[in-house]
């Protein structure tokens, strides 16, 4: 594997694999980023399901601090890991949000210090055209987060149903590894020793103030 954006470890017999840059389909940016001169570091379905296939049937370990992007790329990439034959086991370093949150649940145990981040929240996107044309969007939007939800809730704890997960979503909902525990069949890992610091990124509302108020508890 070449892609500069997604490293690759393998170490006996096991594959590791770092998600550390927005997940995005094949097309998003159709190599004008290269043609440029920049830097691509986007995730791709397709890297993914190759290295899973060299990997054959062997465990692999899937390490995400990733902000998240494409709905499509990341049920793909979560729907090849719930395929592999081998053993998955997702490590949430720092975050793992929105489409990162997904891959992270695709995996057959998923791991998380008390101080790194999962993040759900409802789908978006852009949309354009009359009012029939906008009706059928929210539709289809909604049919998008049905599945989502069913993907979370293969790793519900006993009591927490479907609707929960969906009003978890529509708040936009920030778990540590504890309060992720309570909703989720996760293993809280210990406590990285590390300081965060929540960037100026307004990609997710109200991201600065959550971040910053829980780091300052955990401080």
């Amino acid at each position: 594997m070449n892609e500069k954006w997604l490293k690759i470890k393998n170490q006996a017999g096991i594959t590791e694999i770092y998600i550390d840059g927005d997940i995005e389909s094949e097309t998003y940016n159709d190599g004008w980023l290269e043609a440029w001169g920049m830097k691509d570091t986007n995730i791709y379905p397709s890297a993914v399901r190759d290295t899973l296939k060299e990997t054959g049937n062997g465990e692999v370990h899937v390490h995400i601090n990733s902000c998240g992007g494409d709905v499509f790329a990341g049920v793909a990439i979560c729907n090849m890991l719930k395929g592999h034959k081998g053993k998955t086991t997702a490590y949430i370093d720092g975050l793992a949000a929105s489409s990162a949150a997904t891959i992270a649940f695709g995996c057959d145990e998923i791991v998380i210090p008390s101080n790194a981040y999962l993040m759900i929240h409802r789908v978006s996107c852009a949309a354009f055209g009359n009012a029939d044309e906008l009706v059928e969007q929210i539709k289809v939007l909604e049919k998008i987060e049905d599945g989502i939800a069913n993907n979370y809730l293969e790793k519900a704890v006993e009591g927490v149903d479907k609707e929960q997960i969906l009003n978890l979503m529509k708040e936009t909902t920030w778990f540590t590894g504890e309060e992720a525990q309570k909703f989720f069949k996760v293993t809280v890992g210990e406590k990285e020793n590390f300081i965060n610091f929540a960037s100026t990124n307004q990609k997710f509302k109200h991201i600065r103030m959550i971040l910053n108020k829980k780091l300052k508890q955990l401080l």
